[in-house]
């Protein structure tokens, strides 16, 4: 269990992807190396951890992009204590229940 505030910082160009959670479909619609995949992995992160026992899914257009980016970066950006990785499952089991 996670026993203090994990605190991190977005640019001020993701904040508005970042803060908001009213529109039910979002995109990070930007040039490469903008930080789309570490703002998506902060927000999925502070959604899980909002949402005990919610089930997400990690989507990228192809299994190698998903496997040498998308989920490095979400592996980077996530502290390793708020999760479990069931490697043979190929899914992180957050600490209060969320997949």
């Amino acid at each position: 269990m996670v026993s203090e505030a994990i605190k991190f910082n977005v640019f001020r160009q993701q904040a508005s992807f970042y803060d908001d959670w009213t529109t039910p479909f979002i995109a990070a619609v930007t040039g490469g190396g903008a930080g789309k995949t570490m703002v998506g992995a902060l927000k999925l992160m502070t959604y899980v951890l909002k949402n005990p026992g919610a089930m997400v899914a990690v989507l990228s257009p192809t299994y190698p992009m998903l496997t040498d980016a998308t989920l490095k970066t979400v592996f980077e950006a996530w502290p390793r204590e708020i999760y479990e990785w069931r490697a043979g499952e190929k899914k992180a089991v957050i600490y209060n229940g969320a997949e």
